[in-house]
């Protein structure tokens, strides 16, 4: 499928990971584009990021948490739309010291 946005040609190839991380490996390594926008878990995140780290292709993610993904050194060239787990779980201590709650 392809758009022509301002002088652009985008094309868009999508492929179903089924959350496996072996799945999502051999499409990162099969995948012949300039940048992979997925996975959801993060567990398939993770192995994809480094095959495209080698390629230097960026790879974004609308839903992968894991604190883990934000290691720069590992994961260079991965980026989330979604806040990580870690800084969910801060705002959620902080939400309930705010509020004085200490039971659930």
């Amino acid at each position: 499928e392809a758009l022509v946005t301002a002088g652009m040609n985008i094309s868009l190839e999508v492929r179903d990971t089924q959350g496996s991380p072996i799945t999502g490996t051999r499409a990162a390594l099969d995948w012949p584009v300039d940048v992979i926008i997925g996975a959801q878990r993060s567990s398939v995140s993770a192995p994809m990021s480094l095959i495209a780290a080698l390629s230097h292709k960026p790879i974004v993610s609308f839903a992968s948490t894991s604190t883990a993904l934000a290691d720069k050194s590992s994961y260079p060239t991965f980026s989330r739309v979604v806040p990580s787990d870690g800084i969910l779980a801060a705002f959620v201590v902080e939400l309930l010291q705010f509020n004085g709650w200490t039971k659930c």
